[in-house]
């Protein structure tokens, strides 16, 4: 049986999909993609050129200390001074998820984090990048092998927003993949279509008025990282 790809995807009912790489994005937003800009695909592409990377010299060092977000207004906008999302000082779930659990502590996605932390997940990182060189992206062949998320769909575009799997993500998108076979993540909501924006949880319950959430689904559509890395002098 074919495997759905791209848009077509979003609308089927398989649980193992095909999406375009540059369509994906992580939690805040960053793309794997050559146009885009992610902390991981950055560091591999430094260790490419430096073989002996270490930790102190790396840029996922060096994105840690500079980007240590206070609230999800922090993490999905920094340093843009004009959305809706002004007063919004809390880490709070996006508008169309139930709930958000942030670790204590130590955190992949952003900083502070100890250098311990730092140097697991830079190990980390380079080790899914060379297995994948390697061997290739083999997911049937490993327990929760596949890279994980859902649909957010707008008219006849989309973007598949990871919920697990972002170095393999990375390691792909460094390599120059295209495509790549993912699994949308059981007992979550498939699709989010902001057709249906009164009924996600987050505005339902007053947290986000419409507008505030329609600002955060859209931007999964026209940020790619790269504004952040700019902001952030991790690029020019």
């Amino acid at each position: 049986m074919a495997i759905p790809k791209g848009f077509a995807a979003v609308d089927s009912e398989a649980a193992i999909v095909k999406v375009e790489v540059k369509k994906c994005r992580d939690w805040l937003g960053y793309s794997y993609a050559d146009d885009g800009w992610h902390y991981f695909c950055a560091t591999i592409r430094q260790y490419i050129d430096e073989p002996s990377l270490s930790y102190k010299k790396s840029i996922l060092r060096k994105y840690y200390q500079l980007f240590q977000p206070k609230s999800l207004r922090e993490g999905l906008f920094y340093k843009v001074a004009d959305t809706p999302l002004k007063k919004h000082n809390l880490w709070m779930p996006l508008p169309w998820e139930n709930n958000l659990k942030l670790p204590e502590g130590d955190h992949q996605h952003f900083g502070p984090n100890s250098e311990a932390f730092g140097e697991t997940e830079l190990l980390r990182t380079l080790r899914v990048y060379k297995k994948i060189r390697k061997v290739g992206y083999q997911p049937r062949h490993f327990p929760d092998g596949y890279i994980r998320g859902y649909f957010l769909k707008s008219g006849k575009d989309y973007r598949f927003k990871l919920t697990a799997g972002q170095h393999r993500m990375a390691a792909l998108g460094v390599m120059g993949h295209q495509t790549a076979k993912v699994k949308v993540q059981s007992k979550w909501e498939r699709v989010i279509d902001p057709a249906h924006i009164k009924e996600w949880p987050q505005v339902r319950n007053r947290r986000y008025t419409k507008e505030q959430a329609l600002y955060i689904f859209n931007s999964y559509f026209k940020q790619t990282g790269r504004e952040r890395a700019i902001r952030l002098g991790l690029m020019k």
